[in-house]
């Protein structure tokens, strides 16, 4: 079960390699341990 829930904001700062600080904390965590978390139109769903 994941431990982690990203939302939109911080998947993104991930793509983009845009937060250092994000991107060390997640090289610390395994892959099993995050899920996704996304929103649009026709509702939430949870990708992990």
């Amino acid at each position: 079960m994941p431990r982690y829930m990203l939302d939109t904001g911080t998947s993104s700062y991930i793509m983009k390699r845009s937060n250092d600080s994000v991107l060390r904390r997640l090289r610390k965590t395994l892959v099993s341990d995050v899920c996704i978390f996304g929103d649009h139109e026709g509702g939430a769903f949870v990708r992990g």
